[in-house]
């Protein structure tokens, strides 16, 4: 939403740019939360001065998101308890861990990008991209997809379902270079760290 700016702010595990080997903390303020405050309060019944105002239940899920398959395994007769969950504010932590874990990557000369390859119907042709298109692809691309006339079909596709009240899925990939072979394991996430493969 545009009322939110989404800053992240580090507020520990880091002293004077470098990193004190305790957990990294970062908080995402929600400025909108005061007008929320009441209908999402713990308590049944909210004190009048709680903040906000009650706010009908949301009884139709949105296309595109976790609503409906939420509502729909753990019963929820009011879905903002489902969107609140699966929503932009869960998903900027998501985001803030992942430009940390970026940075980790490129000490280690490791860089990642990611692009989309198909939106419903429409898939890219990417028989010729490189890692350097996927890189370049500029966040404010409507797509994120490299093929031009590819994110232009996808961005019809993508009318056409809205305009029917429909919603599409989609597929992106994404790529890694400079990953040193074995690092990792094909069995679980939790074997072979970066710090054993610096050892050997």
């Amino acid at each position: 939403m545009a009322i939110e700016s989404d800053a992240a702010v580090i507020v520990g595990g880091v002293r004077h740019g470098r990193t004190t080997g305790a957990p990294v903390a970062i908080t995402v303020d929600n400025r909108d939360w005061l007008n929320w405050a009441f209908t999402m309060h713990p308590d049944e019944h909210p004190p009048a001065d709680a903040g906000g105002a009650h706010r009908a239940p949301v009884t139709r899920p949105r296309p595109g998101h976790a609503d409906l398959a939420g509502a729909l395994k753990y019963g929820h007769a009011d879905i903002r308890d489902v969107l609140e969950r699966a929503s932009a504010r869960e998903t900027a932590a998501r985001v803030a861990a992942g430009a940390l874990a970026r940075q980790l990557l490129g000490q280690l000369n490791i860089d990642v990008a990611s692009h989309v390859v198909a939106i419903g119907p429409e898939r890219a042709d990417n028989r010729r991209v490189s890692f350097e298109d996927i890189a370049a692809l500029a966040e404010d691309s409507p797509t994120r997809c490299v093929n031009a006339a590819s994110a232009a079909r996808m961005i019809a596709a993508i009318d056409a379902a809205r305009d029917a009240g429909d919603t599409l899925g989609g597929v992106f990939e994404v790529a890694a270079r400079g990953v040193p072979p074995g690092l990792g394991s094909y069995a679980q996430w939790t074997a072979g760290s970066m710090a054993d493969w610096r050892r050997r």
